[in-house]
């Protein structure tokens, strides 16, 4: 296995996963509200379709990122309809104990829910095409063998940075009172409707509108 390779995915891997956006605030959300079970699982759900698209730009799927680029827009704009909808949501949801651990929230659906948000932002191939160059990591230098090690590693530091951030909010979840998680509430829930809503005006900006 090359390690070098191995270890310039997992740095792309934190790097696509670390910037703060709405699926990083709504997996902090969920931590504090539902538990690091759920801010963890929630995070993976986001690894896994980082990794995915990882696995396109790291073994060259031109057909597969060329159709998600052309509809690039459209995915946007789900993406930000989707987002303000997780925002009210957030918003609007009351606080009626300390921790909340809701009977009917499915750790499956937390998982879809962040996998298919990530997945609706396609210039993530972009970014990792970018990573991967700046790294040193071409088309010229990268065989099957080395993109597979090459997306292992961009899971793996996906996974790990979902595991520090999750394990550190959640370290600090039992700081908060009943008053405190309801301000979060709020929030969390204007700034992630505030992100979709950018994502939305980007969608009209982009088509020069």
């Amino acid at each position: 296995m090359d390690v070098t390779v191995l270890l310039k995915g997992f740095l792309a891997g934190i790097t696509i996963a670390a910037p703060l956006g709405p699926v990083n605030l709504i997996c902090i959300h969920r931590t504090l509200v539902r538990g690091g079970k759920n801010g963890f699982v929630s995070g993976m759900g986001a690894a896994v379709a980082d990794t995915l698209y990882g696995i396109i730009a790291g073994f060259g799927l031109t057909l597969v990122s060329g159709f998600l680029i052309d509809h690039e827009l459209m995915l946007r704009g789900i993406g930000g309809l989707i987002v303000i909808l997780f925002g009210l949501r957030v918003f609007t949801r009351g606080i009626k104990q300390k921790y909340i651990e809701e009977k009917d929230t499915s750790l499956l659906k937390e998982f879809t829910s962040t996998f298919l948000l990530t997945l609706t932002n396609p210039l993530t191939i972009a970014a990792f095409l970018a990573i991967f160059a700046g790294l040193g990591l071409t088309t010229k230098n990268i065989n099957h063998l080395r993109a597979t090690v090459l997306v292992l590693g961009v899971f793996a530091g996906a996974s790990f940075w979902w595991s520090i951030l999750i394990g550190g909010v959640d370290f600090f979840r039992e700081r908060f009172t009943d008053g405190t998680l309801k301000k979060i509430n709020h929030a969390a829930g204007f700034i992630i409707s505030a992100f979709g809503v950018f994502l939305i005006l980007s969608v009209f900006v982009n088509v020069g509108i």
